[in-house]
């Protein structure tokens, strides 16, 4: 293939915007997907969301390809949320998550603001889980500068992409714990 278009586009595969200080990359165009209503969705925007508010979640993944709203995992920081220390002048409104199962009820409210006033029309998550597992290079699941690895990832946890997909967490691994959005 081409390197540059008949244009002079350099073709990388991001997604970007032209403003005034550059180029503002959005997202990979392979990240891109689009809901049941056609919208397109660029996920990156809401996986940083939630990482930001959160510093006991390492990794957010959403996807949601055909759905009315995206979906997410999340991946926790089991070590900070295994520190002795819990330094409540970090965060004065945080709540210290000893476990995944009080971090899914801490993000339930956390999730519920970022949809409420972070994201707008389609972008809301609908569905969310905390995964009880570090995600690794060795599993092929990020790559080496520690991004996540979509493909990967899916094919790895199709089982809890089902149960969303399906609305059924009676079977869901002991390590899932769903949480709760209005």
């Amino acid at each position: 293939t081409k390197a540059f278009s008949e244009g002079g586009w350099f073709h990388t595969g991001d997604i970007g915007e032209i403003n005034p200080e550059g180029v503002k990359i959005i997202s990979r165009k392979e990240r891109m997907f689009k809901l049941s209503n056609g919208e397109k969705l660029f996920p990156s925007n809401i996986e940083e969301n939630v990482c930001r508010r959160c510093k006991f979640v390492k990794y957010a993944y959403v996807f949601g390809s055909g759905q009315k709203n995206p979906f997410m995992l999340v991946f926790p920081n089991s070590e900070l949320m295994a520190a002795s220390v819990r330094n409540q002048q970090d965060d004065p409104g945080c709540e210290f998550p000893g476990s995944c199962a009080s971090l899914s009820s801490c993000l339930s409210s956390c999730v519920d603001e970022i949809n409420t006033y972070q994201l707008t029309g389609f972008e809301p998550i609908g569905k969310a889980l905390v995964i009880q597992r570090e995600l690794s290079l060795e599993e092929n699941e990020l790559t080496p500068s520690f991004k996540l690895i979509p493909r990967s990832i899916e094919q790895k946890y199709k089982t809890y992409i089902e149960a969303m997909q399906n609305e059924d967490y009676n079977n869901l691994p002991a390590d899932a714990y769903v949480i709760e959005l209005d």
